[in-house]
């Protein structure tokens, strides 16, 4: 793929917003590749961080080493979104600890949310352990909570995803991926979803249930969009199959 492309879909994610303001993580998947010293488009790094290609989804994943060094012990990745005061995330993704290099000790993988000023000072962090010594290694795993809510003058929520070793232990490895976070205040994706299904018609095929786009004219295009029984139906077909059968004069088969 192109720089120009990378770059058009880095930038395509950095500009896609809630209709409240908070906005999507860019490169959840750390599937984009950064510049300038940067091992991905979207996100900061800080300590031994770097991409790996152990990936949970895709073909790239944040990578986490330890530091066991006198005065650094943290590693980590992080970007800033878009919060106010009182709203609530979800926060999710995956997490795996390596094999050859474990959690010791107290190290351990965790995600912290730091809420901001309008002056992009440091109001109150909220941290999140999501892997210890006694986490599962060699296998992802999923995490999800749901964040308190922001405090008084709150502007922008920092996502860290964060390794904190054990300076008196041998430097662990740990790998993030597919990481989401979705505000809960309204509207919340699954709101604005809908805002293109105004007619609220479903159909049931499947075994799942399907809402049917429109009536109106919405994107992709924009196009024009109908959820009239003779724009879209379910057709029901019966297919009947008859064996074919050994027929005893030579050369002809019957039913």
């Amino acid at each position: 793929m192109s720089n120009s492309r990378l770059m058009l879909i880095l930038f395509s994610l950095l500009v896609l917003c809630y209709i409240h303001a908070g906005c999507y993580l860019a490169n959840p998947s750390f599937e984009i590749p950064g510049a300038g010293g940067a091992s991905f488009g979207g996100w900061n790094q800080f300590g031994l961080s770097g991409a790996t290609e152990i990936a949970y989804h895709g073909f790239s994943a944040a990578l986490l080493s330890g530091q066991n060094s006198a005065s650094e012990s943290a590693s980590g990745f992080w970007q800033d979104l878009d919060s106010e005061p009182s709203e609530q995330w979800i926060v999710s993704g995956h997490l795996m600890v390596s094999q050859d290099f474990p959690l010791l000790q107290d190290s351990q993988a965790l995600v912290k949310l730091e809420w901001r000023n309008a002056a992009g000072n440091l109001i109150r962090e909220d941290i999140h352990p999501v892997a210890d010594p006694s986490t599962p290694v060699k296998e992802y795993i999923f995490f999800s909570f749901q964040s308190a809510a922001a405090p008084g003058g709150t502007v922008a929520l920092r996502l860290v995803l964060a390794m904190v070793q054990n300076q008196s232990v041998f430097p662990a490895n740990v790998y993030f991926d597919q990481i989401n976070s979705l505000s809960t205040t309204y509207p919340t994706l699954d709101d604005a979803q809908w805002d293109d299904f105004p007619g609220g018609r479903t159909l049931d095929f499947a075994g799942r249930q399907w809402r049917v786009k429109g009536p109106g004219h919405y994107g992709p295009g924009p196009n024009n969009f109908s959820d009239s029984p003779s724009s879209i139906w379910v057709m029901i077909v019966t297919v009947c199959i008859s064996p074919l059968v050994r027929s005893p004069v030579p050369g002809i088969a019957r039913k």
